[in-house]
């Protein structure tokens, strides 16, 4: 999974004081962005296919679960691009590329030609990249309401949009990023959970 070599950029996980550091971690973000960019190019054809061309072609009984499994893949593979992003954290702010990935993933989350009416808890992880990446707080902010509608307590779903809101207003307060984890532990008193 890339998120998981992703997390090893943070400084959690590797050493960033020095310049040599810094290096290793520019030489592992590179790699992973190429990693990213490679699937993306090679995904499966149906992962290629505009959601009006996908709902032709596709036989009626199947359309929803198809397109809902379409978007849940794009979305997932958009936030791998913010958080590596985030991780790296070569940026104060959210890249060219991450903004490229969240208007993606409010494209898809917000279309009203998805036809769905709940949010899926697929889209956990990319409302929650988005809503702690963007550096619009209207934007942050339909994040975290579009959250608060998947209401899944197994996916942890209110304390992930609790979580998001807070990191969200705390950066916007302070004009950086804020750490996940230590932001997590001061004011939950625990570690964030696995999203």
């Amino acid at each position: 999974m890339v998120s998981t070599q992703i997390a090893s950029l943070n400084r959690h996980h590797r050493s960033r004081g020095f310049q040599a550091d810094e290096r290793e971690v520019q030489n592992v973000a590179e790699e992973l962005q190429e990693i990213l960019l490679h699937l993306w190019q090679r995904r499966p054809s149906l992962l290629r296919v505009d959601r009006s061309q996908l709902q032709k072609k596709i036989w009626p009984g199947l359309r929803s679960s198809v397109g809902r499994l379409v978007d849940l893949c794009s979305a997932a593979y958009f936030a791998e691009v913010i958080y590596l992003g985030r991780a790296y954290g070569k940026c104060p702010t959210a890249s060219a590329e991450s903004l490229e990935a969240m208007k993606q993933i409010y494209h898809i989350v917000d279309s009203p030609s998805g036809g769905h009416s709940a949010v899926d808890p697929g889209f956990i992880w990319p409302l929650f990249m988005y809503a702690v990446e963007h550096t619009d707080p209207e934007q942050s902010q339909w994040a975290v309401r579009t959250l608060r509608k998947v209401k899944n307590p197994i996916w942890h779903s209110e304390f992930v949009s609790n979580l998001a809101q807070g990191i969200s207003e705390e950066q916007l307060k302070q004009g950086q990023r804020v750490d996940t984890r230590y932001f997590c532990l001061k004011h939950f008193n625990n570690p964030p959970p696995f999203i």
